[in-house]
């Protein structure tokens, strides 16, 4: 393409934040002139608008919530399914309720972050 037929454009971008400043290769977060969120990680770049990137965060973590409830509930099968005494069960209880505080906690480690 000869400099003649160049057509040049502007970007009208907002820039948040950039990982290093001056480096344009840099992880980066922007607002487009529409009103999107873009956000470039590792070269790749995906624009959404904020009610969008609310409900694909949403949908994450309600399928991990969703993968919790299954385990306990896999667990409570388990527990019907063996005899033993009542003394016997509370360790096991222990131990699922631990599990589920700790994967609670994994699940919701990105969003108490970035708020």
């Amino acid at each position: 393409m000869s400099q003649d037929n160049f057509i040049g454009c502007v970007n009208t971008d907002r820039e948040l934040w950039r990982e290093r400043e001056g480096d344009f290769y840099a992880d980066s977060v922007h607002i487009t002139q529409t009103g999107g969120l873009g956000i470039n990680c590792g070269g790749y770049v995906y624009v959404k608008y904020l009610r969008e990137w609310h409900k694909l965060a949403e949908g994450k973590f309600n399928l991990k919530r969703k993968g919790i409830v299954e385990q306990l509930r896999e667990t409570c099968e388990q527990l019907r399914r063996t005899p033993m005494s009542l003394k016997d069960l509370i360790p096991l209880l222990q131990q699922a309720a631990d599990e589920l505080d700790e994967k609670t906690q994994e699940a919701t480690k990105g969003d108490t972050q970035s708020s």
